[in-house]
């Protein structure tokens, strides 16, 4: 089966940025390739657009992973239900939202994957 995943981290996944974003992007382009259906959302608000640039977004855009630059919280409100797997990376983000995937969780279980 194939499922819908959320990934939720601190920025997102750039393959040119550091070790850590380079292995969340590796992550992700994996299971994308694998079919699922993935949703990647940054948690920090002031992230400069050059973090994740053109080139970043068009490498994400190719495996067919949808992008989202909007507020977290609405969109984690809004699709709630929608996602099989929930992927967090980094204690910072997992302390950010920690309180909100719970309440979800509780009307809508779903898997959750901490990295």
């Amino acid at each position: 089966k194939k499922a819908n995943i959320l990934y939720m981290d601190s920025r997102l996944p750039n393959k040119s940025q550091g070790s850590g974003y380079g292995r969340s992007f590796d992550n992700l382009s994996m299971l994308a390739k694998l079919g699922h259906r993935i949703t990647a959302t940054k948690i920090e608000e002031k992230v400069s657009k050059g973090w994740c640039d053109v080139k970043c977004r068009k490498r994400l855009l190719k495996l067919g992973i949808e992008v989202v630059y909007s507020d977290w919280y609405n969109l984690a409100e809004l699709r709630a239900g929608f996602y099989d797997i929930v992927i967090v990376s980094r204690p910072s983000t997992f302390k950010t939202i920690h309180g909100l995937l719970r309440s979800l969780y509780e009307k809508y279980p779903f898997s959750l994957i901490y990295d």
